[in-house]
């Protein structure tokens, strides 16, 4: 006559624990490089996100009169009709739209193909690729809670209870 037990299980146990945390970190990190590329990326374009990410001045801000007409902003604003950082013809700011994210459970990375900048002028001390890459203190704090509500969310599902009978 075999024997049935019934083994009731709460919470996480060490035989799926592990498993469990890695999909929870990468489906957290895949979250939370979706949020920027969606949210944030966008703002790098914008006088307000120059601002905001602190991004080095372009020659002839601040300037006026001849000198700024003559100016690499003036002249911008002359022929394309804008000031945006990051945007000359807006090529670089479309091809930003096609990104590509990659997650594991030790980080996320969100890859655009925007080969102008990554050329810097030698004289100069603006990185358009760093800038690209900054975040500012209050989107780490955003993006902070998104993860932590995320983790939250995936660790109740976790702490549900299971049941599993067990023949002998």
């Amino acid at each position: 006559m075999p024997i049935k037990f019934t083994v009731r299980e709460k919470g996480p146990t060490p035989r799926h624990i592990v498993r469990a945390e890695r999909g929870i970190r990468k489906r957290t990190w895949a979250t939370l490089a979706e949020d920027w590329f969606r949210d944030f990326r966008p703002k790098h374009f914008t006088v307000r996100g120059a601002r905001e990410y602190g991004y080095k001045k372009r020659k002839g801000e601040g300037l006026s009169g001849k000198a700024f007409r003559r100016s690499y902003t003036g002249q911008k604003l002359k022929r394309k009709g804008h000031t945006y950082p990051l945007v000359w013809s807006g090529v670089s700011q479309r091809r930003s739209q096609m990104g590509r994210i990659a997650a594991t459970s030790k980080r996320a990375r969100v890859s655009m193909s925007i080969p102008a900048f990554n050329f810097r002028h030698p004289a100069s001390d603006i990185n358009m690729r760093e800038e690209m890459e900054t975040i500012s203190r209050r989107e780490e704090i955003e993006l902070e809670a998104t993860a932590n509500q995320r983790v939250q969310a995936e660790l109740d599902q976790i702490n549900a209870k299971s049941q599993k009978t067990i023949r002998q």
